[in-house]
């Protein structure tokens, strides 16, 4: 609940996630993509994050 607070009071609207993890897969945190104007989301955008999370997850 927190969260939605703190969206809500930074009058957020979209967010789309993935989660950071190390390589025994323990989760990490999270990539995230955050704006103040609702957005469609595809799943080919939700690809392309998954991607970069990964791609953070191995520099790690």
């Amino acid at each position: 609940m927190k969260a939605r607070h703190a969206a809500e009071a930074n009058e957020q609207r979209c967010y789309a996630g993935s989660r950071l993890r190390l390589p025994d897969p323990r989760p990490r945190g999270t990539r995230c993509l955050i704006d103040r104007r609702p957005r469609p989301f595809t799943a080919a955008a939700q690809r392309v994050l998954d991607r970069l999370a990964a791609l953070v997850s191995q520099a790690s």
